[in-house]
């Protein structure tokens, strides 16, 4: 039983070493396939607008994240669309 650890080692290293000196030519190159381009992304931050989605008043954005009231009537007119575009209501 001695033997048979160095001959599964030398013929793992035979096959690297196969694996290693292929012709180039002798397969086809596989190209990768493109990728898709990215989704756009919203210009609002992920969390209030989930916080909107979730029936939160842009009052309430106001005081809860310190942003003004301008930004938050956005945020919470952006997740009603958001709400829209899946088919859910917001509360």
């Amino acid at each position: 039983m001695a033997p048979f650890p160095f001959l599964v080692w030398g013929a793992d290293e035979l096959r690297r070493a196969v694996v290693r000196h292929r012709i180039p030519g002798s397969r086809p190159a596989v190209a990768p396939a493109p990728l898709p381009p990215p989704a756009p992304r919203s210009p609002h931050h992920p969390l209030p607008t989930l916080l909107a989605r979730h029936g939160w008043s842009a009052h309430r954005l106001t005081h809860a994240l310190g942003v003004g009231e301008h930004a938050a009537a956005e945020m919470v007119a952006h997740a009603h669309r958001i709400s829209a575009e899946h088919g859910r209501r917001t509360r």
